[in-house]
């Protein structure tokens, strides 16, 4: 197993370990001390003291306490991704000492994934906001709603679920796309106080045990790359000083990017039929495709072009490749006939780059020529 991955089962077979009750109870107590959570959801002391506490293995030494019972917004594990020790390193250190975080890097470096990822496997209600230029603060907090009963009725935000939930994780995703006042809006929930929703009544919001604030963004103000994102807006001082753990997010490394591709295409191809030479030969198509991509990123590192190459764009490239059998018409769905002429050309020169001849001459084995593999797709 490359350093960074987990096996897909490994999560459902971690057996909870047992602990001394005197373990448990200071575990729940640092909880929730009030015990409010578990009294809400009737559950007793004594019955607490007699659940396991489990642990799960995030990537190989990198392990987290799993918060115990069915809770709402817990996001599914996605059984597809692969999380990257560095990222949830960075992640764990931050719930672990109880501060906010910031995750900083390009489109598609897993900033938001690793975040839902963890929350997933460790039982934590997860939020978003996606922010954006237009999005209002009322939106974060709450805000007043019609009812069918042609009544109103107040429906909490992201961020007011986020604290009325032990453990939970909020994340205000894109955050310097947001306008000042939607990030000033959050500066009393990063500083872990209370709010007041003068909508509803002037009802306050206090902040639960153990809920994270984090924030996912392209880059940070002082950061050399943040000239190359449109759109972004500088962030205050007083919002910065507020997220404790900075952590840097970058593409993995190619064979880390095709053990990602190669899982996503066989949880939707059945590839089983293939004979090892021709998955052998597919793997090398996909790793010339995850070159092209590296090259793209590099030209948007010195500002040649502007298209940003994700990993997920990577996987949809790989996919449309499969599904069509044809690498040229795959690159103009998946890649090119988005972009205008001139970055078009561009990125083509990458591709062509990476895969030389294979690329004119169309001469790339694909699945269409196996018509004795059963069930290939």
């Amino acid at each position: 197993m490359h350093e960074g991955a987990i096996s897909s089962n490994e999560i459902e077979q971690m057996p909870a370990k047992k602990v001394s009750q005197e373990d448990l109870l200071a575990h729940y107590l640092a909880l929730d001390p009030t015990g409010e959570y578990f009294l809400q959801n009737g559950i007793t002391w004594s019955s607490v003291l007699d659940e396991p506490v489990g642990t799960v293995i995030l990537c190989e030494d990198i392990s987290m306490e799993r918060l115990l019972g069915e809770r709402p917004d817990v996001p599914k594990v996605d059984p597809d991704y692969v999380p990257l020790k560095d990222q949830v390193d960075g992640i764990n250190i931050a719930l672990q000492t109880r501060n906010n975080f910031a995750l900083s890097g390009p489109p598609g470096s897993s900033k938001t994934s690793v975040i839902e990822y963890t929350c997933a496997v460790t039982n934590r209600p997860f939020y978003v906001a996606d922010l954006h230029e237009d999005y209002r603060p009322e939106v974060l907090r709450g805000h007043t709603i019609a009812t069918r009963e042609r009544t109103t009725k107040f429906v909490d935000g992201p961020i007011t679920k986020a604290m009325s939930n032990p453990g939970a994780v909020f994340l205000a995703d894109e955050a310097n796309l947001a306008p000042p006042g939607t990030l000033a809006a959050m500066h009393r929930p990063l500083a872990g106080y209370e709010i007041y929703l003068e909508e509803d009544g002037n009802r306050m919001v206090e902040m639960s045990r153990g809920v994270t604030m984090c924030v996912a963004c392209n880059a940070l103000n002082s950061t050399d790359d943040a000239h190359l994102y449109s759109g972004i807006q500088r962030m205050n001082i007083a919002f910065l000083d507020r997220l404790g753990v900075t952590i840097n997010t970058s593409y993995p490394e190619p064979n880390v990017e095709l053990d990602i591709v190669w899982k996503s295409i066989a949880r939707h191809f059945d590839i089983s039929g293939l004979s090892p030479a021709t998955q052998i030969h597919t793997k090398d198509v996909v790793s010339k495709m995850i070159k092209s991509a590296n090259s793209i990123r590099d030209h948007v590192l010195r500002g040649a072009v502007e298209t940003s190459f994700s990993i997920r764009k990577t996987i949809t490239w790989a996919k449309t490749y499969i599904q069509t059998n044809s690498l040229q018409k795959s690159t103009l769905l998946a890649v090119l006939n988005a972009q205008d002429k001139n970055e078009a050309a561009m990125l083509e020169t990458c591709i062509k780059g990476a895969f030389g001849n294979d690329y004119t001459n169309q001469c790339v084995e694909t699945f269409s020529s196996l018509e004795n593999d059963k069930d290939t797709l």
